[in-house]
């Protein structure tokens, strides 16, 4: 470009048209290749050197605009890496934590946002799976109070987090007020038939969907506190049974005692 200024010839038409060409060709193939290795500073460079040589205000305004653009995803990039190391070593809470802090502060950048909303909904049903494994295990343990803190506090912890998916919170109030009305009449026997049917029928299109998960982590913990409660009572009532009939067998006991000496007194 030096020599063809000193021939003077840097701005006739043909070399404009040409210049402009170059530019808007080599704009096109740095773009391109940003979008395969992600080389964010490197393209920023390359597309200000372009401006160099741009011979149109129409397409030194365009490259600005893809600096400006690129200058904006190297900023989410930092945003955002934190967020996926967290949620690399499997810090789901903290992760969780950022992205609330964040998704307030960022909330007009729409692409952030989308990738808030997913990652959240994915940190939330991880969290709720550790819970819900934990409440599980108490279960299988047969320490039936701490499993039932742990199924309610799945529960609460994924209605609370609603927002975060798109289920429908009448519809699951509706479901949860059913649950909760039918639990302590269901007889133990067809509790696995109840569940199963409910959750049948509470199936969403895409089954490995987010927000299927959520559903039923949700409807499972109520199903499983409600259990625990008709454990609990039929214990309760079992015990009063096996009391009940000790006292009474006691009772016949002082009696024959009784009568056996008052018949050897006659």
């Amino acid at each position: 470009f030096d020599k063809m200024i000193d021939l003077g010839v840097y701005e006739s038409s043909e070399i404009r048209i040409l210049r402009n060409r170059a530019a808007e060709a080599t704009k096109n193939i740095i773009l391109t290749l940003h979008k395969q290795f992600k080389k964010t500073d490197k393209a920023i460079c390359l597309l200000a050197s372009i401006l160099k040589f741009v011979s149109t205000s129409n397409l030194e305004a365009t490259i600005k605009q893809d600096i400006s653009v690129l200058e904006e995803l190297k900023q989410s990039a930092g945003l955002v890496t934190p967020i996926i190391d967290l949620m690399a070593e499997k810090n789901y809470t903290k992760a969780l934590q950022l992205i609330q802090k964040d998704e307030k502060i960022y909330q007009d950048n729409i692409d952030l946002q989308k990738f808030y909303k997913r990652r959240k909904a994915i940190c939330i049903i991880r969290i709720a799976k550790q819970t819900r494994i934990q409440a599980q295990n108490y279960f299988n343990d047969n320490k039936m109070d701490v499993a039932r803190q742990y199924f309610e506090k799945t529960g609460n912890f994924i209605y609370d987090h609603l927002d975060a998916f798109v289920l429908n919170k009448s519809r699951i109030d509706e479901l949860i007020n059913h649950i909760k009305k039918t639990m302590p009449k269901i007889n133990m026997k067809k509790f696995n038939q109840f569940r199963d049917n409910l959750i049948e029928e509470t199936k969403i299109s895409d089954e490995k969907s987010n927000d299927q998960h959520a559903l039923t982590f949700l409807l499972d913990s109520y199903l499983m506190t409600g259990l625990i409660d008709n454990i609990k009572k039929n214990a309760r009532t079992e015990f009063i049974r096996n009391i009940t009939s000790v006292a009474i067998f006691f009772i016949v006991v002082l009696f024959l005692i009784a009568y056996y000496q008052s018949q050897r007194g006659i």
